[in-house]
């Protein structure tokens, strides 16, 4: 996913306010994508 945002994954999408977000893709792996990848399963 990483690299696919490298390559140009979101200039289909012109960044307005309305599709903006305050939180960066970086910040959302951290605090979401991360905890949950590397919490023990079940």
């Amino acid at each position: 996913m990483a690299q696919a945002k490298r390559d140009g994954l979101d200039r289909g999408v012109e960044r307005t306010p309305e599709t903006s977000s305050p939180t960066t893709f970086r910040q959302w792996c951290d605090e979401v994508l991360g905890p949950v990848v590397l919490s023990p399963a079940g």
